[in-house]
């Protein structure tokens, strides 16, 4: 395999560019490396989520409406979690604790239900006044529109 060489400004030396070198490389560390592992890190615990009774209005958490009105209210990190915790809790299965749940509980999107479990809506609600306003303005009235078209189509 040849790879791209370019003269350096610094004098006549050449540098290489292609794959890093295999000097001084080391394997990847094993999962069951322990060694690998800060003396600090604290595994987290599962939780299980369970989806609450009462129907609610709102979007399906896969719906576009999530992505494109939710993360930037609440990270990119939160609306996965919100899509795994809708799906652990319908398939009944438990999960590691949420990185991003005091977000999600401080928006509304999340309840705790006991020392375990999380209480799960079926749906993502709509964004409230508050959270609406906090939207880049391009992206509030875009939000704007939306609900305008939705509440037409309801009609």
């Amino acid at each position: 395999m040849h790879h791209a060489s370019a003269p350096s400004p610094s004098g006549g030396q050449t540098h290489t560019f292609g794959p890093p070198s295999s000097v001084g490389a080391t394997r990847p560390p094993d999962a069951t490396d322990s060694s690998s592992i800060r003396r600090t890190a604290v595994e987290r615990g599962m939780v299980t989520p369970v989806l609450i009774a009462e129907e609610s209005a709102g979007y399906a958490p896969t719906d576009p409406y999530v992505r494109r009105f939710w993360i930037p209210i609440v990270g990119p990190g939160a609306v996965a979690d919100i899509l795994r915790l809708t799906a652990a809790a319908r398939s009944g299965r438990p999960l590691r604790f949420p990185l991003h749940l005091p977000t999600l509980i401080a928006e509304g999107l999340v309840a705790r239900s006991g020392a375990s479990e999380l209480a799960v809506r079926r749906t993502v609600p709509r964004l409230n006044a508050v959270q609406a306003k906090r939207l880049p303005p391009w992206l509030r009235l875009l939000h704007q529109r939306h609900l305008a078209t939705r509440a037409l189509q309801d009609v």
